[in-house]
């Protein structure tokens, strides 16, 4: 499943709370906060239907963000894809 980086900027720029996007895309609220958290990847026809609600292309919610590069954890799973770590 994949990563979804922007689902929560892309949220709050359509000033939506995870409740309201829940109730119009039919994707559960606990599933929105997981993705969200980063817990969880998503299925790309939840991408697709949050996508949808958000009035974005599924892959605005799926790249990286230059917010997100200049993260640890951006770091980190840059800094592992160079060493040849495949999982990071």
């Amino acid at each position: 499943m994949p990563k979804v980086y922007r689902l929560a900027e892309q949220r709050k720029r359509s000033r939506l709370t995870q409740h309201e996007l829940a109730k119009l895309s039919g994707v559960s609220r606990p599933t929105i906060a997981s993705v969200e958290l980063g817990y969880r990847g998503a299925r790309m026809s939840t991408i697709r239907k949050l996508a949808k609600v958000l009035k974005v292309k599924p892959e605005d919610l799926t790249e990286r963000s230059e917010e997100y590069m200049a993260t640890d954890e951006g770091r980190i799973g840059k800094i592992g894809a160079y060493s040849g770590n495949h999982n990071a």
